[in-house]
């Protein structure tokens, strides 16, 4: 065991410069990969940006065909009457409904 130490010493006195290098180096990967504002976060933060993007997309997308619809109900009298008529059976006064049906 004794040998063993003092091997280990002789060691770590010869090679005292590098090993001191490579722990800073190790220390400063470690923090660059891993820390709160390391790399993989970075990563992990451009991907969630890039999904809530695409997200927005589809939703702007979404509102504003939801928006022409909502201007055609308010101002196309055609789209208004095609509507009353297929949805709720309306008919104009006077009007007859022939109903067709398939042999």
């Amino acid at each position: 065991m004794l040998k063993f130490l003092n091997s280990f010493l002789n060691f770590y006195l010869k090679n005292k410069g590098r090993i001191l290098k490579l722990s800073i180096i190790i220390i400063v990967a470690v923090i660059f990969l891993f820390s709160e504002y390391g790399l993989l976060k970075r990563v992990d933060l451009i991907l969630t940006k890039k999904n809530i993007t695409g997200k927005i997309s589809i939703q702007n997308s979404l509102r504003d065909s939801l928006k022409r619809k909502i201007d055609i109900l308010q101002h196309d009298s055609v789209e208004i009457e095609r509507i009353a008529r297929v949805h709720y059976g309306m008919t104009k006064p006077g009007e007859q409904i022939y109903i067709v049906t398939d042999k």
